[in-house]
């Protein structure tokens, strides 16, 4: 079938992605479709892998949830930061002003392990380690600011080196905020700088705070001395009552503002317990503000968070200054929580397509000499994007693995970028369809699921367009991924509440059924991933393409779109699947009947149901899962498995799947019982009980993987059984 991956039972992205694409429209090596239902039986899950990662393709780019407010728990939205420098020194800092000091002095609400006022003979110099959003930069600023503390503080510029940093050309006593630097602290970091430091400090007067991540690590010994732990943060509901209290100056108003009922809605959706503290802090703010008109607040402070955080988005992207930057950023938005690898690649692809000036696609193979590989860290460059790495377990063509898998920060941000690309910048266009064009035929199924779905989003904003420049081109291509990627980036659409958008797209697919045999491949896979909306139209469609002159990629694709139709569960898709293939099975077309049983096989071969989806402590075939759960359909599916083991052209077929099936039933008396019931049922002819009886012959004997002792002498008494009482 399409690409049966080994080691692909679950979901997940695949880590070892080869950035090459296939440049030309060279046909793929052409294989039987009994070639890829025998690669399901060995290594199953690759529809169900397929759909569960469309899945999550869809709901990357749909996030309906929280957006992040600001840096710090205190501090107005619109307050930006230009470092410069002080005194003599070249260090770059800026003086933090009174009113944020006194903010997050007296609005602080303690961790969950509060941190104690520092002390006479403590370390001019700590290292607060905690995880982002859990107050590490109000929590530093209160304790820099405590009794008898230096009357200034500066926040040093993060992308200071830390190994030249210096404090001794300064004027103190003063105190020092350093929040996250760029450069990796755990690799960057030494004890003799923090030694050198605490001695200029301790000349000065002076104190500095070092934030660093809740995921970095220090091996050092003495590094480790100066390390405190920020812990569990408070609840952010505190913090919001904390800072309304300050702002408001009266307990007793906010506890009225509280308590209405449409605010405690307005705040069940925006700050969830698990949000951010700054976010809590920025919402006090601007409902302190409108506090006078409480019957307004609510619909105030939503469209003043929405503004500010557009506005705040905008410059943003609009602000990186830097076309890698760019591209890394539309690259991430399209491949959110991909390993970094995969991320990365694709940025330069994306890179390729433009000039010098950028804007303009070209035929390059090489991003320009003047720019420098070895300029910027990964570390700068994800603080820029606003992204995070981190290690997570995902599955390879070699098996679960762990990787680097890299996301930005605000889930929101993956649709944002993408839209506001389109929409703001001209420009970009040519060379970002271009360049999704080609990803459409990635090697890498992850990279391709995503690129379609990209695709999708942007045709829910100019339909014509996107189809004219990708949807046709990927299903007029004679490689099969192309054409399985203009069949995802169909399902967005699909299901859109615009009508007209969801009938265009309908409208599309049954024209492609009319149209070359690419696009009638195309629109068999079409209905695979449209049809669970339209479950009729779609079986009626399949039906029709399943004729006599399918040709290969035709019967491929109708057997691949019936097997996600089964596998996406939906209510009685699976007994209206299994009802049109019995048909099917007994058809006048020789057609037809063909497709009914690989499709059957498909479907038999690699849909497995997982043991913690079973419930039974042992992995089912899902069709046998079926059957056991469903008596009124045994006498369905075993006509199935009659009509393909007495084949002459598909019965080795059909017996191949059946020892994965006597494999798996091994394990589970449940399921050894269910199979045999099954089988006997299945001897409609005198031919497919000799043909079972010597396969469980070959299930005893065996001592390779095919092994099923326990399930051959079951099925082998009960078939003796059957011809005695005959």
């Amino acid at each position: 079938m399409t690409e049966p991956t080994p080691g692909q039972g679950a979901a997940g992205p695949e880590q070892n992605v080869d950035p090459e694409l296939l440049a030309g429209e060279t046909p793929e090596v052409a294989r039987s479709v009994s070639d890829g239902i025998s690669a399901a039986a060995a290594s199953p899950g690759t529809t169900a892998a397929r759909g569960e990662q469309v899945r999550q393709a869809r709901q990357s780019f749909s996030f309906d949830g929280e957006t992040e407010m600001h840096d710090a728990v205190a501090g107005n939205k619109y307050q930006y930061t230009f470092y410069t420098a002080g005194g003599k020194s070249d260090l770059r800092a800026h003086e933090l002003s009174a009113e944020f000091v006194a903010r997050c002095r007296k609005t602080l609400v303690q961790p969950e392990n509060p941190l104690p006022e520092p002390r006479t003979g403590d370390s001019p110099i700590e290292i607060y380690r905690g995880a982002a959003g859990s107050g590490r930069t109000a929590l530093a600023v209160w304790s820099l600011a405590g009794p008898g503390a230096p009357r200034k503080i500066f926040r040093v510029d993060p992308r200071e080196p830390l190994g030249s940093l210096s404090l001794a050309a300064l004027p103190g006593p003063a105190g020092y905020l350093l929040e996250d630097p760029v450069s990796a602290p755990e690799s960057t970091l030494t004890a003799f700088d923090l030694t050198r430091l605490a001695a200029e400090l301790e000349k000065q007067k002076s104190r500095m705070i070092i934030t660093v991540k809740a995921e970095t690590t220090f091996t050092d010994s003495v590094i480790n001395g100066y390390v405190r732990e920020v812990g569990w943060p408070p609840d952010v509901h505190q913090v919001l009552e904390a800072h309304l209290d300050y702002l408001l100056g009266s307990p007793r108003l906010r506890t009225t503002i509280l308590a209405r009922a449409d605010v405690t809605r307005f705040l069940a959706s925006e700050l969830p317990a698990s949000g951010p503290l700054r976010k809590a802090a920025e919402l006090a703010r601007l409902m302190a503000a409108e506090a006078g008109r409480p019957d307004q607040l609510v619909a105030t402070v939503s469209a003043q968070l929405r503004r500010a955080d557009e506005s705040e988005f905008v410059a943003w992207f609009d602000g990186l200054g830097d076309m890698n930057l760019h591209c890394f950023a539309i690259s991430l938005a399209i491949f959110n929580g991909l390993p970094y690898e995969a991320v990365a690649d694709a940025g330069q692809l994306l890179h390729r397509k433009f000039d010098v000036v950028g804007g303009t696609a070209v035929a390059t193979k090489a991003i320009p000499a003047a720019v420098n590989p070895f300029g910027e860290s990964r570390a700068g460059r994800l603080q820029k994007l606003r992204a995070r790495v981190s290690g997570e377990v995902v599955d390879t063509t070699g098996g679960p693995l762990v990787a680097e898998v890299v996301t930005y920060a605000d889930a929101s941000f993956p649709p944002r970028v993408l839209h506001h690309v389109w929409r703001e910048h001209d420009g970009v266009r040519e060379g970002l369809l271009s360049w999704l064009q080609d990803l459409g035929g990635h090697r890498s199924l992850a990279v391709r699921i995503r690129a379609a779905t990209a695709a999708g989003v942007l045709a829910a904003i100019a339909y014509d367009h996107i189809r004219a420049k990708v949807l046709d081109r990927w299903a007029n291509s004679r490689q099969q991924n192309r054409r399985e990627s203009a069949a995802i980036a169909l399902a967005g659409p699909a299901e859109s509440a615009d009508q007209r958008l969801a009938a265009a797209v309908r409208n599309l697919a049954k024209e492609w059924t009319f149209g070359t045999p690419a696009q009638r491949a195309t629109a068999a896979r079409a209905y695979g991933r449209i049809g669970a909306n339209s479950l009729e139209t779609a079986m009626e469609e399949l039906e029709r393409l399943s004729a006599d002159d399918a040709g290969r990629d035709v019967v491929d694709a109708v057997c691949q779109s019936l097997a996600d139709l089964v596998a996406a569960d939906a209510p009685g898709t699976t007994d209206r699947v299994l009802c049109l293939l019995a048909r099917w099975s007994r058809s006048r077309n020789s057609g037809r009947r063909e497709v009914a049983g690989y499709a059957f096989l498909l479907i038999s071969a690699d849909l497995v149901l997982s043991p913690a989806a079973t419930g039974t402590g042992a992995a089912w075939p899902s069709l046998l899962w079926f059957v056991h759960n469903h008596d009124n359909h045994t006498t369905l599916v075993a006509q199935l498995w009659s009509d393909t083991l007495n084949s002459a052209s598909i019965s080795a077929l059909a017996l191949t799947v059946l020892d994965e099936w006597a494999v798996l039933a091994e394990r589970d008396r449940t399921a050894r019982r269910s199979l045999v019931v099954l089988l006997r049922s299945a001897c409609r002819t005198e031919r497919v009980p000799i043909r079972l009886r010597n396969q469980a012959a070959k299930w005893s004997a065996s001592r390779s993987g095919h092994s099923a002792p326990r399930t051959a002498k079951e099925l082998l008494a009960e078939l003796t059984v059957e011809r005695t009482s005959s």
